[in-house]
């Protein structure tokens, strides 16, 4: 009896290893993963309405930060931060560029740095993703959302695993205090963001 016991014993806690075995399993499968932002392959691009005629296109040349994700639930949301450097403003004209690193525009020597944090997603509809963060500008924090596209997941050469994302949305700069020139320039800042990280190791 005894031995049929250990036996018993024995096969309960096999099983029960088994069992955690396998959620530990599939943990796994749904493990966050990290990211860092590959700045030389992501883009940060603006448009903007010039006297009602025309628009100036822009971009920032300096982005980093990270983005923290389950790859196969995405839409579970995760933890973005991306940081632009306001100082890295190019729109192909040197004179220009220094007038908006003044205070009449980003004012980047009180305000260095842009920022968005968040990663709560509210809707996934036709593989595209409604996240929603803080976006931070010229010293003013509003919670925004923005429509997200996964562009694509792949192993580069090197055997690092990249990723892929863009967001397309716009806002209103007088709702971030640059105002400046209104009849010259438009309220509504069209903004395009493309993404590319690499996972990191550990």
């Amino acid at each position: 009896m005894r031995a049929r016991g250990i036996t018993r014993l024995g096969a309960l806690v096999v099983l029960a290893g088994a069992l955690a075995l396998g959620g530990l399993g599939t943990s796994a499968a749904h493990a966050k993963e990290r990211y860092e932002i590959d700045g030389a392959h992501s883009f940060v691009l603006f448009g903007i309405g010039h006297f009602n005629a025309g628009k100036v296109w822009g971009r920032f040349n300096k982005i980093s930060g990270e983005l923290v994700f389950i790859p196969d639930r995405i839409e579970a949301g995760g933890d973005v931060r991306i940081e632009i450097d306001a100082a890295s403003i190019d729109t192909g004209v040197a004179k220009r560029d220094e007038h908006l690193r003044s205070p009449d525009f980003f004012n980047v020597k009180q305000f260095p740095k842009i920022t968005f944090e968040g990663g709560k997603v509210s809707k996934v509809e036709g593989g595209t993703l409604q996240l929603t963060g803080k976006l931070s500008l010229h010293g003013v924090t509003k919670e925004i959302t923005v429509p997200v596209r996964m562009l694509g997941r792949a192993t580069d050469p090197r055997g690092d695993v990249r990723v892929g994302f863009e967001a397309r949305f716009v806002i209103d700069r007088d709702a971030f205090g640059i105002s400046y020139m209104p009849d010259a320039i438009g309220k509504q800042v069209e903004l395009i963001v493309a993404i590319e990280a690499v996972r990191k190791q550990g």
